[in-house]
């Protein structure tokens, strides 16, 4: 007889946990949803994703308009340049320079990129 009241006792200490657990679990859900629905939550979640958006596509322009700035300020660009602008200033296109260039040398010294800008009508300055 005490064994069966223990076991009646144990089932309905279990019962009433499962229960008091249930209705834990489906105020929370509850809670939880109405707290996800409210302007604030939704406000404060809009905010927070702009900042993430911000903060990552400002990581990734810097990172890149750094490469290009280097790029940009590299000797070799900044006197291709040069040289681009003068040779159209003269109208000679930069294709028909380094094909005069590459008839008349093998290696390319300062002399010979010289002479070729002066067979251009290209005065060295």
């Amino acid at each position: 007889r005490a064994k069966r009241e223990k076991n009646l006792i144990e089932e309905n200490i279990r019962l009433k946990w499962l229960w008091k657990k249930a209705q834990v679990e489906s105020d929370c859900l509850t809670s939880r949803k109405k707290r996800m629905n409210s302007y604030e939550y939704k406000n404060q979640s809009t905010k927070k994703e702009n900042e993430i958006r911000k903060f990552l596509s400002i990581s990734y322009e810097s990172a890149l308009n750094n490469d290009k700035e280097k790029a940009l300020a590299s000797p070799s660009v900044i006197s291709y340049g040069l040289l681009d602008g003068k040779l159209a200033a003269h109208g000679v296109v930069p294709d028909e320079f380094f094909d005069i260039l590459r008839n008349h040398v093998v290696s390319v010294t300062a002399d010979n990129f010289r002479s070729a800008l002066m067979s251009c009508e290209i005065q060295d300055e």
